[in-house]
C-alpha cells in the first residue's frame, strides 16, 4: 500500500493567524473544504501520514487538533519538526520522513512551493501541489507532479497515471539532438501556456495547467526529424510521446503546428491543445513577439508555405480573442501581460 504524507497548516486545517499557541487549544478550528471527504475516500487504499513544521505543536497536539475536526481517525501517524529534528525544505526532514514511514516512493501534498515542493522534490519524492489561488510555480518552471486546487479533486489525481516530469522530458529532448536553442524556444513557448492555463484556471475554466506545460515543454520534440518543412514535426513528435505511453501529451504536440489550423482533423480542439498551440505563435526563437511578427518570420523561413501560411491568418486572430476571452484579456493587451507575468 503506498503512502501519503500531507502538509498541516493551510493544506488540511485553515492557520489562523489571530491565534497564538497550539492549535488543539484555540477556540476556531477548521479543516480545508474538502478534506474530509477526500481523506475518507483515500482511507483504506494508502497509508495517511501528516508532516508538518509547526513550532508550538508535537504530535501529540497534532492529533488532538485533527481530531476536533473528526479526521484524527484516518491517518497512520503524525510527524512535526520535533520527531523528525529537522525542517521542511532541508532534506534531511524528507529522508527522516522516509525512512520513518518505510516508504522511498512517498507521495508529498502541500501548499508551499519552497517548503513542500521544492524541498520533497529534492528529496526524490513524488510531488503534488495543493493550489487554490492557481499561483505560478516559480519562474514559471513546475517541478512538481501533480496538482490540484480543490480537495475533491485530489483522488482523481491520484488515480490516474502521472505526467512525465521535466528531468524525463529533458531526456527525451536530448535524446532527439534538440539543441540549445529550440530547447530554449520550447522553455519559453511552455512557461506562455503555462501562465496561460493558470489565467483560463482563474477565470472560471477548467485547464490542466500541468499538462499544458509538459505538452508546451515537449511541442517541438519531432524537428529534429523533420525542420524542412513547418507541419509534419508534429506528427513525428506525437508518434514519438505516444510510443511512450503518454496519448494525451501526444495529441497536444501532434496539433501544435501553425497549418494544422486549415484542416479539420489537425485542428486544436481542447482548450489544452488550443493554448499551446497558441503559445507556440508568441514566440520567436526565445523572443516574445506579436502574432503578426511570428508570422511574417514563418513566411520567410518556409517560402514553399507562404500562401498557407497567410491564408490562416485571420482564423489565428480570430483564435486569439476566443483565448483572450477564456483569460479575462483583451487581445490588445495580452501581450503585455504575457511579458509582465514572465519577467
Amino acid at each position: 500500500m503506498k503512502s501519503i504524507c500531507l502538509d498541516w497548516g493551510d493544506t488540511l486545517m485553515k492557520d489562523f493567524p489571530q491565534y497564538n499557541g497550539p492549535m488543539k487549544d484555540w477556540p476556531q478550528v477548521e479543516c480545508l473544504p474538502g478534506v474530509p471527504d477526500a481523506l475518507a475516500t483515500l482511507f483504506g487504499h494508502y497509508k495517511l501520514y501528516v508532516a508538518t513544521n509547526a513550532s508550538e505543536s508535537n504530535a501529540a497536539d497534532v492529533l488532538s487538533a485533527l481530531d476536533r475536526v473528526d479526521i484524527a481517525q484516518l491517518l497512520n501517524g503524525v510527524y512535526t519538526r520535533n520527531e523528525l529534528h529537522a525542517e521542511k525544505p532541508s532534506l534531511k526532514f524528507f529522508y527522516n520522513l522516509v525512512k520513518t514511514v518505510k516508504d522511498p516512493g512517498l507521495y508529498f501534498i502541500g501548499d508551499d512551493y519552497q517548503k513542500d515542493m521544492l524541498g520533497a522534490s529534492h528529496a526524490g519524492l513524488t510531488t503534488v501541489w495543493y493550489n487554490p489561488k492557481f499561483t505560478a510555480a516559480p519562474a514559471h518552471y513546475p517541478i512538481h507532479d501533480a496538482e490540484f486546487s480543490h480537495f475533491n479533486q485530489l483522488p482523481e489525481i491520484l488515480h490516474k497515471p502521472f505526467l512525465p516530469n521535466l528531468i524525463t522530458c529533458q531526456h527525451w529532448l536530448l535524446e532527439q539532438g534538440v539543441g540549445y536553442g529550440l530547447l530554449q524556444h520550447n522553455q519559453t513557448v511552455a512557461a506562455i501556456a503555462y501562465q496561460m492555463a493558470l489565467w483560463c484556471n482563474e477565470n472560471g475554466q477548467t485547464v490542466d495547467s500541468l499538462l499544458v506545460h509538459r505538452a508546451a515543454y515537449l511541442h517541438d520534440i519531432g524537428k529534429m526529424m523533420h525542420d524542412e518543412t513547418c507541419q509534419h514535426h508534429g506528427e513525428s513528435g506525437a508518434k514519438l510521446i505516444k510510443q511512450k505511453g503518454f496519448p494525451q501529451l501526444a495529441s497536444i504536440v501532434e496539433k501544435h503546428p501553425l497549418l494544422c489550423l486549415q484542416d479539420e482533423n489537425q485542428q486544436p480542439q481542447t482548450i489544452e491543445e488550443i493554448l499551446v498551440y497558441l503559445a507556440d505563435k508568441y514566440v520567436e526563437g526565445s523572443r516574445i513577439v506579436p502574432l503578426e511578427e511570428r508570422l511574417n518570420f514563418l513566411v520567410s523561413r518556409y517560402p514553399p508555405q507562404q500562401k498557407q501560411i497567410l491564408a490562416i491568418k485571420s482564423d489565428l486572430f480570430l483564435l486569439q480573442n476566443e483565448c483572450c476571452h477564456w483569460m479575462g484579456f483583451t487581445p490588445t493587451e495580452i501581450l503585455y501581460q504575457i511579458q509582465q507575468a514572465l519577467r
